[in-house]
């Protein structure tokens, strides 16, 4: 489900409640998890860092199946794996990942600086079984300067987020297959 969001999304909202209420009155609350887009601005707050973005893709996940703080950052981890993969589809080019951030290697501008490479999300796990990650489209005047900026038109964006929908519910329902409960 990807919902275009108007408003700016702050992180005070990353819980199962605000996920879930999406799904409930379709009645698609599912075992195997359930996962949201909102395409619009967000700012952040978590720990010291301040993440405030321009145009952001955030995936807001929720896995009943992720049953403690270890599991929970084991799956998150795993997933950014998996969009990593799907990013190089797109970008095509090197990609790394450093625990929680997906490098982008490629030379590009952020805040007038011609950088080699850049952090093209946003990662955050508060509670168990919930997760936040945020890719990056227009890292704007506020973001850090080590940020990429994808800068996908619409129709490159929605292509994205259905794949990064579709890789998060695939992990679920291997997960449940194999009966690998975390």
């Amino acid at each position: 489900m990807i919902i275009d969001y108007r408003n700016t999304f702050n992180g005070d909202d990353l819980n199962r409640k605000f996920i879930t209420k999406h799904f409930v009155k379709n009645h698609q609350v599912l075992p195997l998890g359930n996962i949201i887009c909102l395409n619009g601005p967000i700012d952040i707050k978590d720990n010291d860092e301040d993440y405030k973005r321009e145009q952001v893709l955030s995936f807001l996940w929720t896995n009943p199946l992720v049953k403690d703080e270890y599991s929970t950052i084991l799956f998150h981890r795993y997933f950014i794996t998996g969009i990593a993969q799907i990013l190089n589809k797109y970008l095509q080019t090197s990609i790394e990942i450093d625990q929680e951030n997906i490098i982008i290697h490629k030379e590009h501008q952020e805040h007038g600086i011609i950088q080699p490479k850049g952090i093209v999300n946003v990662s955050v796990v508060k509670t168990t079984g919930v997760g936040y990650l945020g890719i990056n489209i227009k890292a704007g005047k506020y973001s850090q300067a080590n940020s990429f900026s994808t800068n996908f038109p619409i129709d490159i964006s929605r292509k994205l987020a259905d794949d990064v929908i579709n890789f998060f519910y695939k992990i679920g329902e291997e997960l449940c297959e194999k009966s690998l409960i975390l």
